[in-house]
């Protein structure tokens, strides 16, 4: 269904440095989102720039929004987001 949309997804997206949880891509967005349980959204996002998760998007034109998420593993919900656009429009803070 997200596919028929115009929207590109992609679960585990090998790195050289890891994997991409998961990448959303519209016509003008590219989403990076990170997954942590058990650990805070910070830490979700923290990865993301560390790993340099957002240099293969680089050069697209497109806007890119680097996402952690965290999830209470007890409570079996989101407990928190948070979510960055890069500044220069390249993957970089």
């Amino acid at each position: 269904m997200v596919a028929a949309s115009g929207v590109k997804v992609q679960s585990e997206v090998l790195t050289s440095r890891g994997r991409i949880d998961l990448v959303v891509m519209t016509a003008h967005t590219t989403w990076i989102m990170e997954f942590k349980c058990g650990q805070s959204a910070e830490a979700g996002l923290r990865q993301i720039y560390e790993k340099g998760y957002a240099d293969r998007y680089r050069g697209l034109g497109k806007k890119l929004m680097l996402m952690g998420i965290g999830f209470d593993s007890g409570k079996r919900c989101v407990s928190g987001w948070r979510m960055e656009a890069t500044n220069d429009g390249n993957g970089h803070k």
